[in-house]
Order: C-alpha cells, then structure tokens, then sequence
C-alpha cells in the first residue's frame, strides 16, 4: 500500500483470528437527512486540470471524460475542531504523486450520476515516495515511520453522521451501522520504535471498494497501526478504521498487502496537524453527533462502467479488453513470434541471416513490450477507480 498504494515492508507477524465486531444499537428515529460526509462512504478528487486524452501507444489517443482521472478513496472519521468542521482521511487520498495529475481542492462525493460538493482540501502530509531508499532496512523504517494523513475542510451545512457503514464495489452492505464514540488517543512512540502493546485487539474498517472486513492488531509505531486480516484494496484508502468492542476510531486506511495492513492512526492525524498534545486529542476534537444515515452513494462498479460507457462513445472505433483479455492477446502474440524466431535461429548460416535475425528479434521485442506496456491503457479504463491516485 504503497503497503496500499502498494509498497510493503516485511514484518515478522502472527496471523490471528479474526474478530466479529460487535455492532452497537443505533436508534433509528434519530435519523435525519442522508449524510454526504459519512464514515465508510466514497469520496472523489479531480484533477486540477483533468487530461482530455489517455495516451494507447501506436499514436493512439483515447479521449477521457474528467471523472477518468479523478482519486478515487474512502472517508474517514468527521468532527469538529476549533471551531472547524472537518474530516480526517489519507494524504495520498489528497495530493497526487509525481505521475499524476496534480489535484484540485475540491472534494465531492459520488451520489446517483453527480459528483456532490462538501469540501476543499486542508493540511495534507503524503507518505515517503522512496526515492532514496536504497536498503531494507531502510525501506522497514521508512515504512514504519511515515505518515499518511489529509484533513478536508467541510463546507458549512453538509449533512454529516457519526455512524460507520460502507458499501463495495457491487453496492453490497455488510453489517449494520456502527456509532464511531471516540478517537483511540495512544501515548505518542518515538521514531523508530515499534510497539505490541496493542497486539490482539480487535479492528474493522469500512471502505467503497471491499466493504466492511475485521481483523486483529498486531503492533504500532509512530505513525501506523498495523493489522492482520482487513485486506485494503484500491479505493479503501483513507477510509476509517475501528474498534468495534467500543466504537473507538483507530485510524484511516493508508496501507497494505494482503492480510497485512497499515492504519494512519488518528490521534496522531489531530496531534500533527493542529499541534494538539499527546493525551489530549478527545478535548480537542469532537466527533459528529448525528447517527442520520448514509447518502446513497454510487457503487464503484456503477460508476466505473458509467465511465467505460462513455469512453466507448467518445471512441468508437476503440476496441476496449477486460485487463485479463489484453493481457493474454499481448503475452499469445510474443509467445508466438518468439517461437518463431527460435525456430529461425537454427536455420542461420551466415552473418548476414544472423543479421537480419536479430535485426527481425529487436523489432518483435519492442513491439511486444510496447503492446504489453499499453495493456495499462485498459487496465486505466477499466479500473479506473484506484486507492486514491493516489490504495
């Protein structure tokens, strides 16, 4: 992710039982008008300047509708603090890497075919990018040690709620609501300490791409809470993540691979960012309190192929694969051709024909690494949606 974005350092665990959470009574009459800033929900990004075309190799260029380029990542938890409405989520969720296009400030949600306002980007601290980390343990550290967070400044009047709920990329719900009550506040570990004082202590996150999952803890550091069993995916970043035995926010989803999983935990979001001390984070920020329900967000299939479809529209002379389909086209036509050239290597006789042998060798390998490398074209289209453009 990245550990989900998606770099993984190696830590020695245990894998443990899962956790069932234990869901809390929610009082259903004190729901009030659908929550676009809700605990598990999606959230989008647009590019500053969303590209207009996707290069496709071949001197092809594939023309893109704006939402094509969007993040595409999970809230986090939402409150209040000096004064301040707000909601915690990923940095990567909130400033693009060097490859992408630089974000805009604007953050909406996705609800029926809109993309709904409900704030602007705030302080935002991305994760290392690696660049000079050469060794492994450099990388461990690094790993352990950065942070991954970004505060949305909420407009004023946006419907909000206290209550924890996700729906996958198929719009499948698992598990009723869960009332978020307070945030975990850990006593804050120094650089380079890594600590199991949390070892087997349930969690659960809700995210829009895999829904709801739990696990158990299995240590921390500074800036992560790293779990056994949740299983992030792309667009799960940034989204909350709990303890279900009493409603407490951990943190928000930053990384992962596989089973194993790394949380931003959330007291250190508010430490950092607004210079809170340690201990003291539940004083200074309060979560929401309205348990209104969710907003009926779009499900990340129904919009990725909303987005397929009209890219079929503006191209309609594309011929567009499943990334499965592209890949295999690609790696069936350079199994072929490598055949052949094979075939033609024990037929050579003179330095001319190795010539023109290798000569025919190079052309068939560029071309097949430039048909495999455009197989991203499809996998860009067609999942489009990725853990924050950021899992």
């Amino acid at each position: 992710m990245k550990l989900h974005r998606f770099r993984a350092a190696t830590l020695a665990v245990l894998a443990t039982a899962l956790i069932a959470p234990l869901t809390p009574t929610v009082n259903s009459a004190q729901a009030a008008e659908p929550a676009l800033v809700a605990p598990g929900g999606a959230f989008r990004v647009f590019a500053q300047d969303p590209p207009k075309h996707l290069p496709a190799g071949g001197g092809v260029n594939v023309v893109i509708p704006p939402e094509a380029s969007a993040a595409a990542c999970s809230q986090g938890p939402n409150g209040t603090i000096r004064g301040q409405r707000v909601m915690l989520t990923a940095g990567h969720c909130l400033a693009a890497d060097k490859d992408s296009p630089k974000m805009g400030e604007r953050v909406t949600v996705p609800v029926n075919r809109q993309y709904v306002p409900i704030g602007t980007r705030g302080k935002v601290h991305k994760p290392t990018d690696y660049e000079n980390t050469f060794w492994p343990h450099e990388f461990f550290w690094d790993t352990i040690n950065t942070d991954d967070w970004g505060i949305v400044q909420l407009h004023d009047g946006v419907p909000a709620t206290s209550l924890s709920q996700s729906r996958d990329a198929g719009g499948r719900t698992h598990g009723a609501p869960v009332r978020l009550r307070s945030i975990r506040d850990r006593p804050t570990l120094p650089h380079n300490t890594f600590s199991t004082d949390n070892f087997g202590e349930p969690i659960c996150k809700d995210g829009a791409t895999t829904g709801r999952s739990c696990g158990t803890q299995i240590g921390r550091s500074r800036n992560g809470v790293y779990s056994w069993g949740l299983y992030y995916g792309f667009g799960d970043s940034g989204g909350i993540n709990y303890d279900p035995n009493d409603g407490a926010v951990v943190g928000v989803t930053s990384m992962g691979l596989g089973p194993l999983g790394k949380a931003q935990p959330a007291d250190r979001i508010i430490e950092t960012a607004y210079g809170v001390p340690d201990g003291q984070v539940n004083k200074e920020f309060k979560l929401e309190d309205s348990t209104a329900p969710h907003a009926n967000f779009t499900p990340l299939n129904t919009e990725q192929q909303r987005i397929t479809d009209t890219v079929k529209q503006e191209n309609p002379d594309l011929q567009l694969y499943t990334p499965e389909e592209a890949w295999n086209k690609a790696i069936d036509a350079a199994q072929t051709d490598a055949a052949i050239v094979a075939d033609r290597a024990g037929k050579v006789r003179t330095i001319d024909e190795a010539q023109k042998l290798a000569d025919t060798a190079a052309f068939a390998a560029n071309h097949h690494a430039a048909q495999l490398s455009a197989t991203g074209t499809n996998y860009a289209i067609s999942n489009l949606a990725g853990m924050g453009s950021s899992n």
